[in-house]
């Protein structure tokens, strides 16, 4: 997943393979430098304090910069599962899917609570709405023999929430 910083500047996420990890080019792609070593899932959260990617291990986690992308720590263990999705719900508080859920944590990744009901799977995807205090949560499987890959009901489910605004 590419992300661009600046006219100049951009980060690459990559999780296949030995040599997977968070790359940076400070000269528009000419050279790069492996900034975190390790696999990362997804668009990463980026704001003006921090960039945080999810990482793709068995319980998942942050890799969390906040020099602008220059360096990556790991932070925490993860809200149990690898998830491809983390996005800011409020300000500060960054909420990834977790088996058969949905974590929440305000720092960071340091710590994760499981907010809202058990859902019925693994869920691969995450929306929220503030307003309606709700997380819309999504799975699929492929299934790509000759009777296709039918949308199943269960595909996206509201957990609502009570998350402070």
């Amino acid at each position: 997943m590419p992300v661009v910083l600046g006219p100049e500047v951009y980060l690459l996420g990559t999780y296949r393979g030995d040599a997977s990890g968070i790359f940076r080019t400070e000269d528009g792609g000419v050279t790069w430098q492996r900034v975190y070593d390790g696999q990362v899932l997804g668009a990463p959260v980026v704001t003006d304090e921090y960039i945080a990617w999810n990482v793709n291990t068995g319980s998942g986690g942050l890799a969390v910069s906040t020099d602008g992308g220059a360096s990556f720590v790991s932070s925490g263990s993860g809200p149990g599962a690898a998830s491809p999705t983390v996005i800011e719900i409020a300000d500060g508080i960054l909420a990834a899917t977790a088996l058969n859920g949905i974590g929440v944590t305000s720092d960071l990744g340091e710590s994760w609570e499981r907010v809202g009901e058990e859902l019925p799977g693994q869920p691969y995807g995450i929306a929220f709405s503030a307003e309606r205090q709700t997380f819309y949560v999504w799975k699929f499987t492929c299934n790509f023999d000759d009777g296709g890959n039918p949308v199943q009901p269960s595909s996206i489910l509201q957990l609502p929430v009570d998350i402070g605004s």
